[in-house]
């Protein structure tokens, strides 16, 4: 197993998707598969807005000496707090073990989030004055996890309406960022 040399930092609120995509944004990888190969060590992971697989795999390839651990990505950067707030702790786990592994399908039903009426997010969203903030800190910008969660309309920090951006997830191939 090969460890990367190089990992951005994670910026406040930062969802993990958005994070593996400035990597491979950093990198100027050719292709996702190179990414993918890169982060993983295996060229098809799916890259999961919300509930994404494989993430003891990817912490193991994570440079040496991060305090990132797969657990903690799941916990911190993921959307597995919100589907699993009043879930028994058993299922908490088990989701839990299910990303570390990478036996995703099916989760959001195990969840019994398949019939939860705000659905998922599709497209991703912003809010502008986060993305002023952004740029006036980190001269980048990034996707905040709060602003991803199914059944939120307005900024928490702002209390503007998030805008829908140009990201389409069902546009997208499964294993881009």
């Amino acid at each position: 197993m090969t460890r990367l040399a190089y990992f951005p930092a994670v910026y406040p609120g930062e969802l993990l998707y958005s994070l593996l995509a400035r990597y491979h944004q950093h990198m100027g990888a050719p292709s996702s598969i190179h990414t993918m190969e890169a982060l993983y060590g295996q060229r098809l992971v799916v890259a999961s807005l919300d509930l994404p697989g494989h993430l003891r795999a990817l912490a193991d390839h994570l440079p040496a000496g991060t305090d990132w651990t797969a657990v903690r990505l799941a916990g911190e950067l993921t959307l597995l707090p919100y589907y699993t707030a009043f879930q028994p702790a058993a299922v908490r786990r088990q989701a839990r073990g299910a990303m570390l592994q990478g036996q995703t399908d099916g989760l959001m039903m195990r969840l019994g989030m398949a019939t939860f009426r705000a659905g998922r997010v599709t497209t991703l969203r912003f809010c502008a004055s986060c993305l002023r903030q952004m740029h006036g800190q980190y001269e980048e910008y990034y996707w905040r996890r709060d602003h991803q969660l199914p059944g939120v309309l307005v900024c928490p920090d702002h209390g503007c309406p998030l805008q829908a951006s140009a990201v389409s997830l069902t546009e997208r191939g499964r294993h881009i960022y």
